[in-house]
């Protein structure tokens, strides 16, 4: 006669990936570089450049704030930032090149490297995180086998 545990065979699986773990110090070390490009305060000239980065630069602090705060997946969202002049020629003419990143990622490591990369400013420091395992560990999953099976 079988038992009810000869028909069920019920284990927890737990899988494990790397994630990259960034801190809100990490982050704000990582974009450092990105501030200096479009901080409002560079933009006295430009009224309208400067109250589109302020917006932005808001709309990004929420944004970042949401997954690393709350733990939450933000909703996605578009910003368009002004930067300043980073050549010879573009600092000559005025020229105010315009950056529009649309923000998806639901991870905070994702969402840093697609701005930094947007605005063609090295990842470096990011990558040099290091990868850390975590373990997540599924509900308990039901796998169901023939008892049958098991004898021969």
């Amino acid at each position: 006669m079988y038992s009810i545990r000869n028909f069920l065979n019920i284990r927890k699986c737990g899988t494990f990936h790397s994630v990259r773990l960034l801190s809100s110090t990490e982050v704000s070390t990582a974009l450092r570089p990105f501030y200096f490009l479009v901080h409002p305060d560079l933009f006295g000239k430009y009224p309208k450049e400067q109250a589109e980065n302020e917006k932005s630069l808001k709309t990004l602090k929420n944004y970042v704030d949401t997954m690393a705060n709350e733990k939450k997946k933000p909703n996605p969202k578009d910003v368009q930032f002004y930067v300043k002049p980073r050549t010879l020629q573009q600092k000559e003419r005025n020229i105010l090149l315009s950056l529009k990143i649309r923000l998806v990622d639901t991870r905070l490591r994702e969402t840093v490297l697609t701005i930094l990369k947007a605005a063609e400013l090295p990842t470096g420091y990011v990558d040099a995180i290091p990868e850390k395992k975590v373990e997540s560990t599924d509900k308990a999953k039901e796998i169901f086998t023939d008892p049958l099976e098991e004898d021969e």
